[in-house]
């Protein structure tokens, strides 16, 4: 039985040796396809099941054993059902071929080998395998042997079977295991050679520097990048070199500096570091560097990770001087000038867009909403007073304001005036310039006050105040027009001052110029209604138009003028009354007198003027057919007004 035992440890060595061998030959089958290297491992597996049952442990005449099923359970594992079917195609046909009397115990072990490694195969779900999965295929060869050992006839093996239940399920147990550990390994070492050879392969392909330094600052791995930043011929030349051999003193004193401060914290650390070469040249690079620890968590190494930024940094650098250009700009602008997002927010704006609102400075700033800004201005009355219910429409509609390209004016509670252009962009976003324009308010208020009063001067006669000739003609063209259209009357009177001349020369112009401002005062109380027009004709003379009045109104009026002309009491030596009077002719245009001009009217009541004045003046005479064809007139009675004969 001793013979048996060391016949087993010896089928244990040749487990052990196929397992080598595969350990040997997964290398050259590395390139297979999957199912190629399982393949493969079924056929080396078979083989081996094969050499084992050609070498049997011989127990007694008729009575062999072997551990082909170690070697089978081992190519179902690894290999998977394709490792098991061709380990056990391989070895059931070598079975079937040496024929005896257990070729269906044979069989059935082979069989059970597969079954057993495919169970365990099955519990990896298609993952590596671990440990604990060789650990139960070892224990799964275990029961296999003993199952073994149950199938033989008892009486073939009674003397031996105490001894045969303890050491061949051992042996079986130990081999597996043993064989499945080293294939597990080499799997584990090939596993790991494809993920360093994939990492090596990341790294040298990263166009960014990547590489490891032990604590003395010296490069263990580096990729082609970092030799290139480093300006090194290639990335092995790095190896076992500090940046004091690359750069220049000062930069590599720097750069120790960073690492002693990274280890010492213990913590990754992101830096912006200024890399000068001796030529001139400056590249800045953002740079990771973080520990590289043991299992005890003490740094052994140090990773570096450079990304070269340059040209980011120098956009930065330019955009920060063009920004202080800019706000330079801005704060000596005499306008104020404010950016505002798409929502009606404040991107920017200068300090003088602040010192026009002094009462709300404190909010127009960056970041706060134009609706805001307005309540706020409202509340603390910064803005022109407003009823509260127009307060938010207000709001609304200067928010609005901003998406369009217009000008509006700001009229502040402190008189102030404020000029908005605004700009619109086509990202929705607006800027908007704002001046001071008080001063050119209170001028344009002082022309316009101006131009009013020169346009008053140009239309009223210096020296009554009335309106004068040109005024009169338009404004009764005007009237004229009206009358006419809507079919209504139109009288107009010309008054005219008796025996003036004689007057002045009496009396002095003086004394005529008040005479006819007095004059002019009474015709202004007495054509009072506002559609009434009283002017300065020429000379001594005065015409009225007296709108929708036909001619015994305008008879009725004139004749008030006669009488408050004489009650003005001017003396007068020349004139038979002993004091100043007028003459006044009527002419009215109406559906029974249409006239194609307005001079025909005025026509009209200057022939009517001139019948007046030769009837002894002092009265009215008012223009009609009789006239016009040589027929009678008014004459004057005693009160001096002139009565139809």
């Amino acid at each position: 039985m001793d013979a048996a035992v060391q016949g087993l440890i010896a089928n244990l060595a040749m487990v052990g040796v196929f397992a080598a061998m595969w350990t040997l030959l997964g290398d050259a089958v590395e390139r297979l396809p999957a199912w190629g290297r399982s393949a493969a491992l079924g056929l080396l597996m078979g083989g081996g099941a094969v050499a084992m049952m050609s070498l049997p442990v011989v127990i007694r005449p008729g009575l062999f054993l072997d551990l082909r099923v170690s070697l089978v359970a081992q190519a179902a594992l690894f290999g998977g059902p394709i490792g098991a079917l061709v380990a056990v195609v391989v070895a059931g046909i070598y079975r079937l071929a040496i024929g005896g009397a257990g070729i269906l115990p044979g069989l059935i072990l082979i069989g059970l080998g597969a079954v057993m490694g495919l169970g365990v195969y099955a519990l990896t779900r298609g993952q590596a395998v671990r440990r604990m999965d060789v650990v139960l295929l070892a224990l799964g060869a275990m029961l296999v042997s003993l199952l073994t050992l149950v199938l033989i006839p008892t009486a073939m093996i009674e003397t031996a079977l105490p001894n045969l239940l303890v050491a061949v399920p051992a042996i079986a147990f130990l081999a597996t295991l043993l064989a499945g550990l080293a294939m597990y390994t080499d799997e584990e070492r090939r596993r790991t050679e494809r993920l360093n050879q994939t990492f090596r392969q990341v790294i040298e392909s990263l166009p960014e520097a990547l590489n490891v330094k032990d604590l003395e600052g010296r490069f263990i791995i580096a990729n082609a990048a970092t030799a290139r930043l480093m300006r090194a011929p290639d990335a092995a030349s790095l190896i076992g070199k500090s940046d004091a051999d690359f750069y220049p003193p000062e930069v590599a004193t720097q750069f120790g500096r960073d690492e002693e401060s990274v280890l010492r914290d213990g913590a990754s650390k992101e830096l912006e570091q200024r890399l000068a070469f001796e030529d001139g040249t400056v590249i800045w690079l953002s740079t990771l560097k973080t520990p590289l620890r043991d299992a005890s968590g003490h740094p052994v190494a140090l990773v570096t990770h450079n990304r070269d930024f340059t040209a980011r940094k120098t956009l930065e650098q330019d955009l920060d001087r063009a920004r202080a250009q800019l706000e330079g700009a801005m704060s000596g602008m005499a306008d104020a000038l404010i950016a505002f997002d798409r929502d009606g927010k404040i991107i920017f704006c200068n300090d003088q867009y602040r010192r026009l609102f002094p009462l709300t400075a404190d909010v127009r700033v960056p970041g706060r909403n134009l609706r805001d800004v307005l309540r706020i201005a409202h509340e603390r009355g910064e803005q022109a007073a407003m009823e509260p219910d127009e307060v938010e429409a207000w709001i609304e509609t200067a928010v609005a304001s901003l998406r369009e390209e217009k000008d509006r004016e700001i009229h502040l509670a402190d008189g102030r005036w404020l000029h908005s252009r605004v700009r619109a962009l086509s990202d929705g976003t607006s800027l908007s310039v704002i001046s001071d324009v008080s001063s050119i308010k209170r001028a344009e208020e002082a022309l316009s006050e101006v131009n009013k009063h020169l346009k008053q001067l140009a239309a009223t006669d210096a020296l009554t105040g009335l309106q004068n000739r040109r005024t009169f003609d338009e404004m009764f063209a005007k009237e004229f027009s009206r009358s006419a259209r809507h079919h209504h009357p139109l009288s107009v009177l010309m008054v005219d001052v008796d025996y003036f001349k004689s007057f002045n020369d009496t009396y002095g112009h003086q004394a005529g110029d008040e005479a006819l401002r007095a004059v002019a005062r009474t015709l202004k109380d007495i054509a009072r209604r506002p559609a009434d027009i009283v002017a300065r004709y020429g000379g001594e003379e005065f015409a009225i138009v007296l709108p929708d009045t036909d001619t015994e109104g305008a008879t009725a009026v004139a004749e008030l003028l006669c009488e408050a002309v004489r009650q003005l009491r001017i003396p007068n030596g020349r004139s038979s009354r002993g004091v100043v009077t007028v003459s006044v002719g009527i002419a009215t245009g109406s559906r029974s007198n249409l006239l194609a001009a307005p001079e025909d009217l005025i026509r009209q009541a200057d022939a009517a003027l001139y019948l007046a004045k030769g009837q002894g003046r002092d009265g009215v005479q008012a223009f009609g057919d009789d006239q016009e064809q040589g027929g009678p007139t008014r004459n004057a009675g005693p009160s001096g007004f002139r009565s139809a004969s």
